[in-house]
């Protein structure tokens, strides 16, 4: 089989095991792919930058109605309050939320904003984009989402008693335009640009599209199955360690979410089931979470514990996991508004046999298949993975140096060694 060792050089290292009663695993490293490669205008209804200016002078609205609330020190340390509940891991509230508990808590800085700004929201005629309350809908995919106050650096830039500076942070840049309010209440850009250097020694104020809320500015269930129990007829796929070494997230979009798409095929013995089905793996069709990152955890080993294909049988008749005797993925980052869907194109070898020392067998037609994604860059990595036919299911190794799955030409790493 064809390696892709050009594909695993830079951006992650996963330690991938095929579980048979195997506890030691090894990390192998994958890249990112080459720019040339990351098919970056291949974009499914791209959102228009009109778009993007008309929804990012709503949200100017809205996080000024904020800083002229917080000049009140009890309104502020309200907001601080709510922030720093972290809802969803980061230190961040909805501006949805942030308005129901002005009511709730009877503050009259809040509530005058929110009247204004919901009397706003009522003239405003975007083409693209409607606005319900202080949630808004892509008319484009029917999606509703939900903008949300970030603030990087929190527990640092809370201390420093001085003024918000304002961004909005619609789209992945390394910078952004600050606001600060002048003596009238209007925002006036600031004469600096607002990068993440500059937001760990000043406190930024971020209106953000909150990226982890489904439809309703619920938290999304992500269901992480951990270390499966292995079977005499089916096999575990696991993750154990996971290396960041590249980061896609803006640094006022929080923490960064590593997820993974994953679908199986019958390809490797065609015509033994007649089915060319593309069967979903996993949780949801807007892919599983592998992990939430810190920003800190660049370049370090984090245990992360995912199992990506569990009880993965090549028959049509599994329905408790995996079928098809291929695996095809997509790992990248998950991203909010205006992110579109972006198509990763994935080689079935096909054309070739080979043999191990228990079977025989040969690969279908070479094609090629798509999985969509949703992100503002280019996927980490990308590609197969293969059952491995002839390796017994009933296995007991003296030690992890008796399982090696290059010698049975599958991927290298599947590989557990004693290393």
């Amino acid at each position: 089989m064809r390696t892709q060792k050009q594909c695993f050089a830079w951006a992650l290292i996963l330690c991938l095991c095929i579980v048979f009663a195997c506890n030691d695993s090894s990390l192998d490293e994958l890249k990112s792919m080459p720019d040339d490669k990351l098919n970056l205008s291949d974009v499914r209804n791209e959102v228009a930058t009109q778009t993007i200016d008309e929804v990012s002078k709503v949200l100017r609205e809205w996080g000024k109605e904020l800083l002229i609330a917080a000049k009140d020190p009890e309104t502020k340390s309200l907001i601080y309050e709510q922030v720093e509940k972290q809802f969803d891991g980061d230190d961040n509230v909805l501006i949805s939320t942030m308005m129901e508990v002005s009511e709730q808590r009877n503050n009259i800085p809040l509530m005058t904003a929110k009247n204004k700004l919901s009397a706003m929201n009522s003239r405003q005629s975007m083409q693209a984009i409607g606005i319900d309350g202080f949630a808004m809908t892509d008319s484009a995919t029917s999606e509703r989402f939900y903008p949300q106050l970030y603030i990087p650096s929190f527990d640092k830039v809370r201390s420093l008693k001085s003024d918000p500076v304002l961004v909005i942070g619609l789209g992945e840049k390394d910078a952004y335009p600050g606001y600060i309010l002048d003596e009238q209440g209007n925002l006036k850009k600031h004469e600096s640009i607002i990068d993440e250097k500059f937001s760990k020694e000043n406190e930024v104020w971020a209106i953000t599209i909150n990226e982890r809320v489904d439809q309703n500015g619920q938290i999304e269930a992500e269901k992480n199955v951990g270390r499966q129990s292995q079977t005499t007829s089916s096999i575990n796929a696991h993750m154990e360690d996971f290396k960041l070494a590249e980061l896609k997230e803006s640094y006022v979009g929080g923490k960064p979410d590593v997820y993974i798409m994953r679908f199986s095929l019958f390809d490797i013995r065609p015509g033994q089931s007649g089915d060319r089905t593309i069967y979903w793996v996993g949780n949801t069709h807007k892919g599983n979470r592998i992990n939430t990152f810190r920003r800190g955890d660049l370049s370090r080993v984090i245990r992360v514990n995912y199992t990506y294909y569990w009880n993965w049988r090549p028959i049509l008749g599994n329905s408790t996991g995996a079928k098809g005797d291929v695996m095809m993925y997509v790992i990248y980052e998950r991203d909010g508004f205006p992110a579109r869907e972006r198509t990763a194109y994935i080689s079935i070898e096909g054309a070739s046999c080979f043999t191990n020392p228990q079977t025989f067998y040969c690969l279908g037609p070479k094609r090629t298949e798509t999985i969509i994604y949703r992100s503002s860059d280019g996927y980490y990595d990308a590609g197969t993975i293969y059952y491995p036919y002839g390796i017994p299911h009933v296995y007991t190794p003296r030690n992890a140096c008796d399982f090696d799955a290059r010698d049975y030409n599958v991927r290298s790493w599947w590989t557990s060694t004693c290393l």
